[in-house]
């Protein structure tokens, strides 16, 4: 599979990050985006916030140097990865930093 471009894999991460926008049962479900920085963020804010019941970060992720790396993904089925994987965008292109994945050297010189 060829590698995917940044202005490629934008395009994907919109439309997947778009899939995440609704709400569950006992919370809503917020969609953050900074294009500029290529940067995607899911939230999650329970209907009755407390001390004991925060908001919290369901997806995190941007794009850098053609990878998409994954900052946060809470979610125990349908992970980003997969959802990307399945829209196209080569594993290798994937970087799941949550798992200690890291962007090779001469991309971050």
């Amino acid at each position: 599979m060829a590698r995917l471009t940044d202005s490629e894999l934008a395009t994907i991460m919109d439309s997947i990050i778009e899939s995440y926008d609704g709400k569950a049962d006992d919370f809503k479900v917020f969609i953050a985006k900074d294009n500029l920085h290529r940067t995607y963020a899911v939230t999650g804010i329970p209907n009755h916030i407390t001390v004991d019941n925060p908001s919290f970060i369901i997806v995190h992720a941007h794009i850098e140097d053609d990878y998409v790396v994954i900052d946060v993904d809470s979610l125990s089925e349908k992970y980003l990865w997969q959802r990307l994987e399945k829209a196209g965008v080569p594993r290798e292109q994937i970087l799941l930093a949550y798992k200690g994945e890291q962007l090779p050297e001469s991309s971050s010189a």
